[in-house]
This record gives structure tokens, C-alpha cells and sequence, in this order.
């Protein structure tokens, strides 16, 4: 006897439909999404930001090395550095 009541109200169930703006209220958020990209300057900008910053950071690092290897080779090269000194 129950199991018969619940197969009949399962028999009257209806199907749910939508709200009548649901379909826009989805575009509209698919839209907005759309809109919030980020604008192609912006990109540009970005990349040439970032691209100075990485081109002056080499340069930075190529003067350090070549003053230091210098520095290094008037070193190595002085012929004071043959004698030993006890002080």
C-alpha cells in the first residue's frame, strides 16, 4: 500500500520549466564576461614593460661581468702578485 502511494505521486509529477528571463539573464552574464577582458593596449603595455625591464636587467649584468672579469685579469696579470710579503 505504500509503495503504491509513492509510485502514484511520483506519477504526478510535472516537468520544472525555467523562469521566462532565465535565458537572459545567462546572456547577459556571458556578455558581461565578454566585456571584462582585458583590452589588447593593455596587453601591448604589458609586454613592452616587461621587455625594458629584462633588456635593462641584461645590460646591468653584462657590465657587472665584464668589469669584474677586468678586475680579474689585472689581477692574474700585475707582476706584483709574484712575491710573497711577511708582515
Amino acid at each position: 500500500m505504500e509503495t503504491e502511494n509513492s509510485l502514484n505521486s511520483l506519477q504526478k509529477l510535472q516537468k520544472a520549466e525555467p523562469s521566462p528571463f532565465l535565458y537572459d539573464k545567462i546572456n547577459a552574464k556571458i556578455s558581461l564576461r565578454t566585456q571584462q577582458a582585458v583590452p589588447v593596449k593593455w596587453a601591448y603595455l604589458t609586454i613592452a614593460a616587461l621587455a625594458s625591464v629584462l633588456i635593462i636587467n641584461f645590460t646591468i649584468v653584462s657590465f657587472q661581468n665584464s668589469s669584474r672579469n677586468s678586475q680579474t685579469l689585472e689581477l692574474f696579470s700585475s707582476p706584483d702578485n709574484n712575491t710573497i710579503s711577511y708582515e
